[in-house]
């Protein structure tokens, strides 16, 4: 099974979240030893004293914050995606629709999306199809949800769609 990006998202901020805890850990570690030392010297009783909290204020506030990065960590491992299901589909759908293509649909097609981008004229140029041809061919791909015309100026710019 592939991961995908939020799953790699989950796992780090799951590792972040027990890297911190140890941090957590340690800080609230010193911050007792240091309390108990500081305790010896104190003249208030037990339950007044500030140095005998078993867990400090910001100790508390680190563990729960912690804790939510921990959660939204998990949340996000565990996740399904909805929609890679349905783009899994789709680019099953796609590669049908190349198969079945005709051979010079298909010269076109692949000059499209491995250009990203190209220029109507520049098909003309680099296939020596007539204009009349490449455009009966891009009605096709358009119609089958392969590629898109935009209009930029005098020409067309042809783009594969995803």
């Amino acid at each position: 099974m592939k991961l995908v990006s939020t799953q790699i998202t989950g796992i780090i901020l799951i590792i972040s979240a027990i890297a911190m805890l140890f941090v957590i850990f340690s800080f609230n570690d010193s911050k007792l030893q240091l309390n108990s030392f500081l305790h010896q010297d104190c003249n208030l009783p037990e339950n007044v004293c500030p140095f005998t909290k078993s867990i400090p204020d910001e100790t508390a506030v680190a563990y729960a914050l912690d804790s939510i990065i921990a959660i939204c960590g998990i949340y996000l491992l565990f996740k399904k995606q909805k929609y890679d299901e349905k783009k899994v589909e789709k680019d099953k759908k796609k590669e049908e629709f190349v198969k079945k293509l005709e051979p010079d649909d298909k010269k076109i097609y692949e000059m499209i999306s491995s250009s990203g981008g190209i220029f109507q004229s520049e098909l003309v140029e680099k296939t020596g199809f007539g204009k009349a041809k490449i455009t009966r061919i891009l009605d096709r791909l358009e119609s089958k949800g392969l590629a898109e015309r935009r209009r930029r100026g005098m020409t067309n710019i042809v783009v594969a769609k995803n």
